[in-house]
């Protein structure tokens, strides 16, 4: 029997994307720190999908070794991976909690990094699977009062597409979703009520990224960025220069 694995699956667009493929018919494994009995009951009740939960602390150290065993432990197959837990921290570099930002890099990069590398393995055998990265608009440009986030995105992105092209010739998708921003707990969460960036640009809902993203992942796309507006941002990054961009940024999020 076949899995969808999602991290972060218990709220916001991860929630979202638990959703979506449990009417599809999916079988999925969340991970999560909270209410997983909730979301078990809920996907179970409404979708007849049997679902696995396992509670976990992604900023830890050897989190990822921890999940993989849950998967091997329990004799389940994952063949589609999606990376989503991520947080970030609004505020200047120097003033901010240190042990935050690390845990923030522990979820944003290496426990992506390693589930990626677990789970492609088990991909190659099978000459098939999926895997949907959640990076963000943040991916394209420094992040000025949240610089330690936007590098992590950044990273995702990169990493996203360079294991994409390594994994050209095979039955593997990988796509890269790079939300803007989006109406979850993720403002809260990261001191984001001070920040312009939630008051002056368009909010997505999470089920709207998450459609996006799932589309994006069938039809085997490099890089998804859900919005009209989100698209145009982006390419405006790219064709302005880089002292202006960081100046721009700075002053939308202060």
């Amino acid at each position: 029997m076949n899995y969808t694995l999602i991290t972060g699956g218990t709220s916001g667009i991860g929630y979202s994307l638990c959703k979506i493929y449990a009417k599809k018919g999916e079988n999925l494994i969340i991970v999560g720190r909270n209410n997983l009995d909730k979301v078990k009951e809920e996907l179970v009740s409404k979708y007849k999908v049997e679902v696995h939960t396992c509670a976990l602390d992604l900023s830890k150290e050897n989190a990822s070794n921890a999940l993989v065993n849950f998967v091997k432990e329990n004799d389940l197959h994952v063949d589609r991976l999606i990376n989503n837990a991520g947080f970030g921290d609004y505020g200047q570099f120097p003033k901010c909690n240190i042990d935050k930002q690390i845990n923030m890099i522990n979820v944003n990069i290496t426990t992506l990094v390693s589930l990626s590398y677990y789970f492609i393995q088990e991909m190659l055998k099978n000459n098939k699977g999926e895997i949907l990265n959640v990076a963000s608009v943040a991916s394209f440009q420094p992040g000025p009062l949240m610089s330690v986030y936007y590098g992590t995105k950044a990273f995702v992105l990169s990493f996203t597409e360079a294991i994409r092209e390594e994994l050209q010739g095979t039955n593997i998708k990988v796509t890269a979703l790079c939300p803007g921003p989006t109406d979850t707990g993720f403002k809260k969460a990261a001191n984001l009520e001070r920040s312009g960036l939630f008051k002056k640009l368009k909010n997505y809902t999470p089920d709207m990224v998450a459609k996006s993203g799932v589309e994006a992942l069938e039809n085997n796309k490099a890089v998804e960025i859900p919005g009209v507006l989100n698209k145009i941002g982006t390419l405006a990054v790219r064709l302005c220069p880089r002292a202006l961009v960081r100046r721009v940024v700075y002053h939308i999020q202060k």
